[in-house]
């Protein structure tokens, strides 16, 4: 096996994870972020920092079957509308690499 395959493994073993955001009764899933996508997302963090956070979520947060939670219709209430705390929990949740997995938390 070839280095770049051990990789490629590890990456596809990460899985999906989850987050419960009680406050707004949603469970957040969302896979590892790529490099590709945090580059496009510390890109666009040079205009603000703190709409990064709201650009994680549109990016990355699915639900239970993948399906895109936010959009960019949604950015303006995200960023004007909504608790900053629980913006910033689920994003840098999302942007985290220390939680469980899925899978590993079926185990």
């Amino acid at each position: 096996m070839e280095a770049i395959d051990l990789v490629r493994e590890h990456f596809a073993a990460l899985g999906t994870r989850f987050i419960e955001i009680p406050e707004w009764k949603l469970t957040i899933y969302a896979t590892p972020v790529t490099l590709a996508e945090k580059n496009r997302l510390y890109r666009k963090a040079k205009e603000s920092d703190m709409e990064l956070l709201v650009d994680v979520l549109i990016l990355k947060a699915t639900d239970k079957d993948g399906n895109k939670l936010f959009n960019v219709d949604h950015r303006m209430t995200l960023l004007h509308k909504a608790d900053s705390n629980l913006i910033a929990k689920a994003a840098n949740f999302i942007l985290s690499e220390a939680a469980p997995s899925v899978d590993e938390l079926k185990n």
